[in-house]
């Protein structure tokens, strides 16, 4: 790309928002338009427009997108608590619905949607799951991943009625800020001490290499595809083993049974205490493996190791104590 587009970025203050919007003006983008629900800007740089919003408010998004050459959406609500399946309709899908919408309205000309892993299903009976995956609507899921996928039905629909689109699936995403759910989730359990560990694998991501990737595909222009984005596959006492270390904390070295699990969570729970919800606790005893030939050989992306995310955590959770 000779020139730079005018992007418009949600979610900007956010765990994926906020290291694309510094990789953004690293790359040398010149107007960054950033929507956010914080009423202080994160980024104070005159290259960058602030409008504080949320993208359910039609008004507000039709005139932040106004003039914008590419939208990055990473705006949404990451909970796997049915009291907020209504904010996350709300938000995932319906906002998700109103800024397709106002990008065909507006004209613009790439629309690149921040999604999860979690729309592919888990349908493992043909291998690990890739960008073929199809969603089973009876398999077990999380209100999470169903306004997931449906936010994705509204950006295919916007496809289909002319708007250029790209997809982004990122794994679990490790994050050395500590704004995402995960990340913070494996930090304080550590950091309490915890000795067992759940016996389940999944795919990790450094958000890092996350929004690189959304940017290399602004580079390269709507594909109308979906791109799954996992640095590798890591059973969870492998993850909190090596944070542990980088932490200097006490190493877990007991498997936990799920029965074992979900009692002491919902006894947590029962306490008044910091809990997860019962759907979390299960999934994080399956074993989900992923294929991400498409990114690195279609698209070329990279990734950063396990070590060397969970070494840039530890650092960070260092300094914040």
């Amino acid at each position: 790309m000779s020139t730079f587009p005018v992007l418009a970025l949600t979610g900007a203050s956010g765990q994926i928002g906020s290291w694309v919007l510094r990789y953004a003006l690293e790359a040398g983008y010149r107007d960054i338009r950033c929507l956010s629900r914080r009423p202080q800007p994160a980024v104070e740089d005159g290259r960058v427009t602030w409008t504080q919003g949320d993208i359910t408010d039609l008004f507000t998004i039709d005139s932040f997108l106004e003039g914008v050459d590419v939208l990055i959406h990473t705006a949404g609500i990451v909970s796997y608590q049915r009291r907020d399946e209504r904010l996350m309709k709300a938000v995932n899908i319906q906002g998700t619905a109103n800024l397709v919408n106002l990008a065909l309205h507006q004209g613009v000309g790439h629309f690149l949607h921040m999604s999860s892993s979690a729309t592919l299903g888990r349908d493992q009976s043909h291998g690990p799951l890739d960008e073929s995956s199809v969603w089973a609507p009876d398999a077990p899921s999380s209100v999470y991943a169903l306004t997931k996928y449906e936010a994705e039905l509204e950006v295919w629909r916007g496809m289909e009625e002319g708007l250029g689109v790209s997809i982004l699936n990122p794994v679990i995403v490790l994050d050395p800020d500590q704004r995402g759910r995960s990340t913070r989730v494996f930090v304080e359990a550590v950091r309490q001490g915890i000795r067992g560990y759940p016996t389940g694998s999944h795919g990790f991501v450094d958000v890092r290499d996350v929004a690189r990737a959304a940017l290399a595909l602004v580079e390269r222009g709507p594909s109308g595809q979906r791109v799954l984005l996992s640095g590798g596959h890591h059973h969870y006492q492998e993850v909190l083993a090596g944070l542990a270390t980088a932490m200097d904390c006490p190493v877990p070295d007991r498997a936990m049974t799920l029965t074992r699990a979900l009692w002491l969570n919902r006894w947590a729970r029962w306490l008044g205490r910091k809990a997860l919800s019962d759907r979390e606790v299960e999934m994080a005893y399956e074993e989900l493996m992923f294929d991400t030939t498409r990114a690195r050989e279609v698209y070329g992306l990279g990734f950063l190791s396990l070590e060397e995310s969970l070494t840039a955590i530890g650092q960070a959770a260092g300094r914040s104590r």
